[in-house]
């Protein structure tokens, strides 16, 4: 079954690279951010003060693809019903349609089911931990313990780049 959904992954990935333009962006240009979470330990409290900070529009999808509900009624939980027997996106699964400036995929290289929404998901600059067929276009190492320090380093690696 891995051989069928690495095989499904990867048409996921090659069908949509081309599709979204990458660009590397400086932060004060980001306006809009796409973040994918699949922590199972998520402390939203401290995770919605941090995004409040940022003055920027964050919409997150969490990853919790093994409960039937939603975990969380201001996020999109992708859960069970959005979720195939490869344990990737089925047709029901949400994509958001909007075009983001960053997207920030935090899950595990492991979760097949983030890599190929950040496959499809239409932003200007994608970033993450690792690189799974060129997705991402900035591989920032998650060596941080917390979800809020690694996100922290992805905001100061994006005010290091010069704008143009």
């Amino acid at each position: 079954m891995d051989f069928i959904r690495n095989i499904l992954l990867s048409n996921t990935v090659k069908s949509n690279t081309n599709k979204h333009g990458k660009q590397f962006l400086n932060w004060d240009k980001i306006t809009t951010i796409y973040l994918l979470i699949d922590e199972t330990s998520v402390d939203k409290n401290k995770l919605d003060n941090f995004f409040s900070n940022l003055n920027k529009h964050i919409e997150v999808g969490y990853t919790n693809i093994t409960s039937k509900s939603a975990t969380f009624s201001d996020w999109h939980c992708f859960t069970k019903n959005e979720t195939n027997f490869l344990k990737l996106p089925n047709k029901n699964a949400f994509i958001p349609k909007t075009e983001f400036d960053l997207l920030i995929n935090t899950c595990s290289h492991e979760n097949h089911y983030a890599i190929s929404i950040s496959a499809v998901i239409n932003a200007k600059l994608k970033c993450s931990s690792f690189d799974y067929n060129s997705i991402y276009n900035l591989i920032i190492d998650k060596k941080e313990a917390s979800l809020q320090s690694y996100l922290q380093n992805v905001v100061n690696y994006l005010i290091m780049i010069k704008p143009r």
